[in-house]
């Protein structure tokens, strides 16, 4: 409370006796109580220099002479103060300083980095506010898609608000009703498909390109977007990795490397599986549990027979990978379950038919039944190899600005548990201007270049709606 109310003061020109490293406040102070505060206070004086690019102080910006720090450049950049950006940007290097998503400062041990990367809560992003949220709230879980849980609705209880990437101000900002944020930011779609700059322009949200990174498996991009694994609403950045590991051995590897993916699961797992696919079981041990490891690529039968004596409890994912590889003597050898319904599925999506039959004959022999039900709504079902493939967008979004990526349709995965699927972002980012730009998606913010086909019955029935 001490540190908000002495962040509190300054914009009316007081000074508390004692600061610690603080958020830049809400309102600007005149530039000789900063002054002021810079002879007291020295340790704050990269937080001063903040202050000094949102309120344009340039003399005083210059007295601080400070390292040119990434966060003070943009911080000027949003304020249109064009003599500190360029003090800034204009140097050979530049240093990370101000940590915005810890609430650090560093001035003593400085970092490198490539240039200006959007990770900066700039002033005008302050402005917007989340509205105080019910404490507890009840759902109905009794849903018939999901299998049906019980009949009585559950509650749901949280914090009252939804914790952000950035917290400077220490408040969530939170407030009694939302309000809208109302800076205009350039298209993020070029940035996918072109060279990073070194001066990234400000963008609203660059989750979409960290997880875009991150699932094609592109190692420096990754490095120079992500942000600290443990910043909040990150949700499908788990699921971009998976993917990128999946795909790319060597992401694999380097992933692998990485101390903050040890308490991920799913990562871990991920990596296990391509290393087998690899026909590297170094990672497999007897409490191995990653079941998906015949996609994107087959092992060959001698890796799967070695997971299978490292890991007897894996002799249901190797026998499916003994029918997806069409394996005769692997799946024998791991002697299934029978009336495990994935291998059921797997086997009749089969060609060689002999795996159905054999997984009748040992149902039969145990008193079991083959299982082949398909219910694409099971959570974390795997389809059949047949099916294993990233499915093409219905409908793609014509602005890639509030998007961080797209989650698999339905709730199967092809991904061990994980999906990712960059088609719709893929399909925007193509998209000719003339398409986003068709009067047909006009009013929509969705488009969908099938329906501008020669034949197609949603063009003409837009062409006759406009003749009439």
């Amino acid at each position: 409370m001490a540190l908000r109310l002495n962040c509190m003061a300054l914009p009316s020109n007081t000074r508390e006796r004692s600061m610690l490293s603080a958020p830049i406040a809400s309102g600007i102070a005149e530039e000789d109580t900063y002054r002021r505060l810079a002879a007291k206070y020295p340790a704050l004086n990269y937080q001063i220099g903040r202050a000094c690019a949102v309120a344009g102080y340039t003399i005083l910006y210059e007295e601080l002479q400070l390292l040119p720090d990434i966060s003070i450049a943009e911080e000027a950049r949003d304020n249109k103060c064009h003599e500190i950006y360029e003090s800034v940007v204009k140097q050979p290097l530049v240093y990370k300083v101000l940590d915005d998503y810890n609430r650090t400062a560093s001035p003593d041990r400085p970092l490198v980095v490539p240039g200006l990367n959007c990770d900066t809560a700039v002033r005008s992003s302050l402005d917007a506010k989340q509205a105080v949220q019910e404490l507890e709230e009840e759902i109905d879980d009794n849903d018939p898609l999901l299998g049906g849980f019980d009949d009585e609705p559950d509650c749901l209880y949280h914090e009252g608000f939804t914790r952000l990437q950035f917290n400077i101000t220490e408040d969530q900002s939170v407030d009694e009703r939302e309000v809208q944020a109302t800076t205009e930011f350039e298209d993020i779609t070029p940035l996918l498909y072109s060279p990073l700059p070194r001066r990234l322009p400000a963008l609203k949200q660059k989750d979409l390109l960290v997880n875009i990174a991150a699932s094609e498996g592109n190692i420096d991009r990754y490095v120079r977007l992500r942000r600290p694994f443990s910043v909040p609403q990150q949700y499908l950045q788990v699921d971009a990795l998976v993917r990128g590991i999946y795909h790319h051995p060597l992401f694999a590897k380097w992933c692998s490397m990485q101390p903050e993916f040890l308490f991920s699961n799913a990562i871990q797992n991920a990596i296990t599986a391509r290393y087998i696919m690899c026909n590297d079981v170094s990672r497999v041990n007897a409490d191995t549990r990653t079941y998906q490891i015949w996609y994107p690529s087959w092992a060959s039968s001698e890796t799967y027979g070695e997971v299978l004596c490292r890991c007897p409890s894996m002799r249901q994912s190797v026998a499916r990978a003994g029918i997806v590889t069409g394996d005769v003597s692997l799946f024998s050898a791991a002697d299934p379950d029978p009336s495990d319904r994935y291998l059921g599925i797997e086997a009749k999506a089969s060609p060689n038919p002999w795996f159905m039959e054999e997984l009748t004959r040992r149902a039969s022999a145990q008193g079991k039944q083959v299982n082949t039900d398909s219910n694409e709504y099971d959570l974390g079902h795997i389809p059949a190899r047949d099916k294993t493939y990233e499915h093409r967008p219905g409908t793609v979004p014509k602005d890639l600005n509030d998007c961080a990526g797209f989650k698999q349709h339905g709730t199967f995965s092809i991904y061990d548990g994980c999906e990712f699927n960059i088609a719709p972002v893929a399909a925007s980012a193509i998209a000719t201007y003339a398409v986003k730009n068709h009067p047909m998606f006009k009013d929509s913010d969705y488009l969908n270049s099938m329906d501008l086909f020669p034949g197609s019955v949603r063009l003409e029935f837009f062409e006759e709606k406009v003749a009439s």
